[in-house]
């Protein structure tokens, strides 16, 4: 199945520089290029991405601005920042704010492994997640079927009792 990548990039042969690297690094995926905030927020919702790539830059809108839309809209979506230049301090401003990572336009060999990344790192947040969710529920299961059982021993009108092996009470009911 390939990945969804929105693709948040006003200048076309980035886009493409961008693509080709992608290919490069073996990867099967379909595009949607945006450069406007409405068509950002559009595709968000409609073409529903594994993975958002944007740029910096933009002249009517920018990637902090995208990256708070993106967690807004699409909290578990990972973002990636791809710039031409960047300080550090910015690049930890973005890290620090939810993208999952950033990747220089000179140094695009890195956009894969950061792609294939990111991805990962989402699917075993989501398995986490899953199995707490699970484990929740089991918990909640296991109080409601003891309450049950409790109900059911209080309400019998012998006398029920469990004594541990040191010869102590565990557990009587009413009667």
């Amino acid at each position: 199945m390939p990945i969804r990548i929105l693709l948040l990039e006003d200048v076309p042969t980035d886009a493409e520089l961008v693509e080709d690297e992608l290919r490069q690094a073996g990867l099967t995926f379909l595009t949607r290029r945006v450069t406007t905030q409405e068509a950002f927020v559009r595709e968000l919702r409609e073409f529903r991405p594994d993975v958002v790539l944007s740029d910096h830059n933009l002249p009517q809108f920018d990637g902090r601005a995208a990256l708070q839309l993106a967690k807004q809209i699409a909290p578990t979506v990972p973002f990636i920042l791809i710039t031409g230049s960047l300080s550090e301090e910015t690049a930890v401003e973005y890290m620090k704010t939810g993208a999952a990572d950033y990747v220089l336009k000179d140094r695009l060999a890195r956009l894969g492994p950061a792609v294939l990344g990111a991805l990962e790192e989402r699917r075993v947040r989501e398995e986490k997640e899953r199995a707490e969710t699970a484990r929740q529920q089991a918990e909640e299961a296991l109080r409601r079927n003891q309450e049950f059982l409790r109900q059911v021993i209080d309400a019998n009108p012998n006398l029920i009792f469990v004594k541990d092996w040191d010869g102590r009470f565990t557990m009587v009911n009413r009667a």
